[in-house]
């Protein structure tokens, strides 16, 4: 008595007839899996890699955008005290949770970089 009425038995001893035999669809399936996702494996950075490019992209794009603001801004004046832009671009990376440091730094390189009022008028 065949467990599968499809799956052809050979005569065998008596005790192999009582294991049943997996079906063909369960034993190939990993093998003939046609699904786009990628399996990532044991590995734990594999795992943590691909949200942890995504999260800094999305870091670098507002980063950069906060940047382009500041050059914009910095017409104004470079002390944040006074500049209202300048102070409205920290709130918004603090709100963002950007790192203020490479602001600050930003800002020390654009006043170094400035052209100084005393060299135009030569």
């Amino acid at each position: 008595m065949p467990f599968f009425p499809n799956f052809p038995l050979f005569r065998c001893s008596p005790q192999l007839h009582r294991f049943r035999p997996a079906p063909l669809s369960l034993s190939f399936r990993r093998a003939i899996s046609l699904s786009v996702v990628h399996r990532k494996g044991h590995s734990h950075w594999q795992n943590t890699k691909d949200v942890k490019a995504k999260n800094d992209a999305i870091r670098a794009s507002g980063l950069n955008e906060m940047m382009k603001q500041t050059r914009k801004a910095v017409k104004d004046g470079y002390d944040p005290k006074t500049n209202r832009r300048l102070q409205k671009i920290m709130e918004d990376m603090k709100k963002q949770s950007l790192p203020l440091d490479k602001f600050r730094t930003f800002l020390e390189k654009l006043k170094q970089n400035a052209p100084k009022e005393d060299e135009n008028k030569e």
